[in-house]
């Protein structure tokens, strides 16, 4: 497999985008990463935990009938950039 070089954004990434064009900003060049204290590892640990257990996993042919389909799991299903996306959104909003 060739690396390096450019690649194409996913197309549930760009639909996704096109649905929440807030979320998919980039992010200003003067935020720096966050430090890895304990608190911040307490609350990634929380949102993990939370997430995982309030999600319940399925595929996005089973949830919509089609392959690729980035959304927030509001309905309690999805799949893993389900996941992702939510766990995103929850630390967000507390500031991470």
């Amino acid at each position: 497999m060739a690396t390096g070089g450019l690649t194409s954004q996913p197309i549930g990434h760009y639909d996704f985008c096109k649905q929440h064009p807030g979320e998919c900003s980039i992010r200003p060049a003067s935020l720096a990463p966050a430090t890895l204290t304990d608190g911040l590892m307490r609350k990634l640990l929380n949102v993990t935990a939370r997430v995982n257990a309030s999600v319940k996993p399925m595929s996005d042919m089973d949830i919509y009938g089609t392959d690729e389909v980035w959304a927030y799991p509001d309905k309690g299903v999805g799949d893993c950039e389900d996941y992702v996306l939510e766990k995103r959104r929850q630390l967000s909003r507390m500031g991470v």
